[in-house]
């Protein structure tokens, strides 16, 4: 225990008191003060047990207890407990009725008894006269009766107004839900916020290099001195190898291999930034449960069909429904039966019995509306088969097929709001009928979207990234125009081995170095990547391996009165189509509008036609 935080009247005696060790007579002490006929813990030991053996088990407890406050890891069996419910009236009926109750193993209660008689010593002198609970000699209700003298006191007449508020401490952590009221959807957001965990790091990223060269982790796998055999590793921090802010290669080259030595100048280094600690497997650079777990697990084969379900447009109830019912975990009558309930199984449209097939499959009412949406896509299933084949059908009946397309979402809808109407049939007596299934789908009109000119006197820059392999050889494009669709210049870079990310936000800064070069300001910059353009409209930090560059960029907006938006591929045709050339020829040149080819002039003229977007 560290002794520092503790109040300023305790004495160093009182304090070098709770991180003695203990006496033997301090144990057999811990060990009879606890009640001989309390009930065992879950290995059966209880304390009537240690108090008649005493003499043949008081070494070995006694060793127990030394190694405890010696700092070793308490064994788990020793920590187990088993929870009790005991009911606080004579027929419960709901759970604030039952009072739960911890039975504890006797070990774990003896180092619990020692901390807690040493703590007994020194409490009132830390504890305010306030505090009425968990001190020996006071009672909680001695602040019941100081309540009661103040409301008395406030029943007297006076000019000035006084108010009191009753507040129910058992109520107040309710928060106005339990988890029997939640729905599956909800239940989403609760293990999300469960899930947060305590930031934890381990690699450094450089701003000043106050780290040291050797033994720090900033290298990507592991501290130099793990990777670089040599007699004596000196004590520079990594300071010491730069030169005007960036690498001095010829002083890395005389103690690192080649190798090595490449790797470690492609490190960025964040100027007036200090040294930063970070998590590589995070896209932040902060530590999760989510990125560590992605990082051990062995992740099964990944089935579209579920990946589909979780579909982003799809609010998370219907989602969680998707993914039960491909589990077969629909509490149709059927399923019911299996799991033992008796009662008669009959679907809401007719006499059949309800199945998950018949339900969804096999009814006449639910075969309705599969026909009407078959129609108005032009589509026919002459074999329905499964809900598995049904679903596989509709997303592959177009060559544009993508989880962003709208035929993988109709049948998703279909199913949801066929297992509304059922429910809503069978509780509140609402007829179950083909209409009323076709007429709750959400209708999604798509919208029209086509290449924008700036407004006048503004500039356009649509930027686009390429990586083929992710990471892979990759390539950065983009092109200027001003509010007459007139092309001032287009670029293309070959950045080499990148991720899409990276090559994203390198055409966003090269692009805007080159519209401050050829003074066309203020620009509109349009980005199609969504994990892109959220940093930058938000200034956020962004991925850690990204996080100068996005500075950079910042900086040119502000220079450049520059506004980032985001825009659909349809509408980046031109960037695309130079980006993806960058990536597989490797091309870096900038490009003014008599040395476009052809294809470029295209692709030009059909951002301006008006598209649908995917999905």
């Amino acid at each position: 225990m560290d002794g520092e935080h503790l109040e300023d009247d305790l004495t160093d005696e009182d304090q070098r008191s709770l991180c003695v060790m203990p006496t033997l007579e301090e144990v057999r002490e811990a060990v009879f003060s606890i009640d001989p006929d309390s009930v065992a813990g879950p290995d059966g030991f209880g304390a009537v047990f240690f108090h008649t053996c005493w003499e043949i088990i008081a070494e070995d407890v006694f060793g127990a207890v030394t190694e405890f406050f010696r700092g070793e890891k308490m064994p788990k069996g020793f920590t187990a407990t088993t929870i009790s419910l005991i009911p606080k009236t004579a027929s419960p009926t709901c759970w604030s009725e039952y009072q739960p109750i911890s039975l504890c193993n006797v070990t774990n209660k003896i180092c619990t008894k020692l901390m807690t008689i040493r703590l007994g010593h020194i409490l009132p002198k830390v504890i305010s006269l306030s505090q009425s609970g968990f001190v020996p000699g006071r009672l909680l209700s001695d602040n019941v009766l100081l309540a009661q003298e103040l409301i008395h006191s406030l029943e007297s007449r006076r000019p000035d107004a006084n108010v009191v508020f009753k507040l129910d401490m058992a109520k107040a952590y309710d928060w106005g839900w339990a988890m029997t009221n939640l729905s599956h959807g909800e239940r989403l957001a609760l293990i999300r916020s469960v899930l947060q965990a305590t930031p934890l790091h381990l690699l450094q990223t450089l701003g000043e290099g106050s780290v040291s060269f050797w033994h720090d982790n900033w290298f990507r796998e592991k501290p130099l001195a793990q990777l670089v055999h040599r007699d004596t590793y000196t004590m520079e921090s990594v300071r010491y190898y730069w030169h005007e802010g960036d690498w001095n290669v010829l002083r890395i080259l005389r103690i690192i291999p080649m190798p090595f030595a490449q790797t470690i100048c492609q490190i960025p280094i964040a100027a007036g930034q200090g040294d930063r600690i970070v998590w590589t497997e995070s896209r932040t650079g902060d530590f999760s449960t989510k990125s560590a777990w992605e990082a051990i697990r062995q992740a099964s084969p990944r089935r579209q069909l579920l990946a589909d379900v979780w579909h982003r447009s799809l609010w998370p109830t219907i989602s969680v429904f998707l993914w039960r019912l491909f589990q077969d975990r629909i509490p149709v009558d059927a399923r019911m039966q299996q799991k033992g309930f008796t009662f008669p199984s009959k679907c809401q449209c007719c006499e059949a019995e309800e199945t998950v097939s018949h339900m969804f499959i096999e009814s006449a009412t639910v075969q309705g509306v599969w026909q009407h949406f078959d129609a108005i896509f032009g589509l026919y299933l002459c074999d329905t088969g499964s809900l598995t084949h049904m679903v596989h059908f509709w997303r592959y009946s177009t060559p544009f097929h993508s989880d962003l397309h709208i035929r993988t979402l109709i049948p998703f809808l279909i199913l949801w709001f066929t297992w509304t109407q059922r429910n809503a049939a069978k509780y509140r007596g609402v007829p179950f009928s083909t209409n009323s299934i076709i007429l709750e789908q959400v209708p999604r009109a798509p919208s029209i979207v086509r290449w924008h000119a700036p407004s006048p006197s503004w500039f356009k820059l649509n930027t686009d990234g390429s990586s083929l392999g992710n990471p892979g050889l990759a390539g950065a494009a983009g092109i200027i125009r001003d509010s007459a669709g007139h092309v001032h210049l287009a670029y293309q870079f070959a950045l080499g081995i990148g991720t899409s990310v990276l090559a994203e936000l390198t055409t966003v800064w090269r692009g805007m170095e080159l519209a401050l070069t050829h003074g066309l300001a203020p620009l509109v910059v349009e980005v199609d990547a969504t994990t892109v353009i959220s940093p930058l409209q938000s200034r956020a930090s962004g991925k850690w391996e990204v996080q100068h560059m996005i500075r950079r960029i910042v900086c040119l907006q502000q220079l450049l009165v520059a506004d980032v938006q985001h825009v659909f591929r349809e509408a980046n045709g031109a960037a695309d189509h130079l980006a993806k050339e960058a990536a597989s020829l490797q091309l870096t040149r900038v490009l003014h509008h008599d040395d476009m080819t052809g294809v470029l002039r295209g692709i030009l003229c059909l951002d301006r036609v008006p598209h649908l977007p995917r999905g």
